[in-house]
């Protein structure tokens, strides 16, 4: 069995780590609760669509969707899965691109948006 340097040891422990599955790789994803104003839903939605283009080019964003509650159709989810959560907090949320955002959908809350960062604690059944 060959004998790994140091070195060879840290660069193929960074490759797997960067090969490895977003599962395994544990990335933050942001969860925005965010409750809109009653009988905007329309408009809201179609501010986020005008808007998901941002997320897409911003640095580290890997995926966004918005869900809306069954139950409270004035209360929506923004769930963003990002690479890092300096990826959120420092790079879009200080940029043009978070303003831009806002102006698009902050007409709309009825009341501050509420923001988490979570990453999988048990991965259950049917996830892939």
């Amino acid at each position: 069995m060959p004998v790994l340097t140091l070195a060879k040891r840290e660069a193929k422990a960074r490759a797997e780590r960067q090969c490895g599955s977003e599962r395994d790789q544990a990335m933050p994803v942001e969860i925005a609760e965010l409750v809109i104003k009653a009988g905007v839903q329309s408009a809201f939605e179609e501010a986020v669509a005008k808007a998901l283009p941002l997320f897409e080019a911003a640095r580290g964003c890997r995926s966004a969707r918005l869900e809306r509650s069954v139950d409270c159709p004035e209360r929506y989810r923004l769930v963003v899965n990002w690479e890092t959560i300096e990826d959120h907090m420092v790079h879009f949320r200080e940029s043009p691109a978070f303003q831009e955002w806002r102006a698009l959908a902050g007409p709309h809350f009825a009341e501050p948006p509420r923001v988490d960062h979570v990453e999988i604690a048990l991965e259950g059944f049917g996830a892939g």
